[in-house]
């Protein structure tokens, strides 16, 4: 019993590492805030799936941000990242203003560049709590670059959904 109360408070400290802990030894980094309580984080899990099964292991460390929420994340969303951390404070020294939201760094976030920040596509409307059908999809062009051996200089879309509070 003592053993296992050990164990998770080790995992939990883990979890709650500041960006400068948060780091990769891949090329690049991805990292995404989620929240349940936010229904665009819903409901861009799907395209967050569709694109995760399409990273390279070799080549992405995929981490997500989750923010505090009564409502457990579910088995695939957690499948689909190498590290869940749940301390937005660090997600908000990096940078991250809402749910969801994306940011693609090549190397580690402490200390590499920031590639792409803002939403997966374009399928929020304004308010942020609706989804429409996308016609612009951000990443996965942004990733086809990568890809194809493009050098993408940084770039960065509007970003709709729940505001991450201070």
């Amino acid at each position: 019993m003592k053993a296992n109360s050990v164990l998770g408070l080790l995992f939990l400290l883990g979890s709650c590492q500041g960006p400068e802990q948060v780091d990769s030894d891949k090329p690049y980094t991805v990292a995404m805030t989620y929240v349940a309580d936010c229904p665009l984080s819903v409901k861009s899990s799907g395209t967050w799936l569709d694109l995760a099964r399409n990273l390279p292991d070799d080549s992405f460390d995929r981490w997500l941000f989750v923010g505090e929420c009564d409502r457990p994340l579910s088995a695939a969303m957690k499948a689909s990242f190498d590290r869940v951390v749940l301390n937005m404070d660090s997600a908000r020294s990096l940078g991250f203003t809402h749910y969801p939201m994306l940011q693609i760094w090549k190397g580690k976030p402490s200390s590499g560049r920031l590639l792409y920040k803002g939403p997966l596509d374009n399928s929020a409307k304004g308010t942020g709590l609706t989804r429409m059908k996308a016609d612009s999809f951000f990443v996965q062009d942004f990733l086809t670059r990568l890809r194809k051996g493009e050098n993408p200089t940084f770039e960065s879309h509007t970003v709709y959904g729940c505001f991450i509070e201070p």
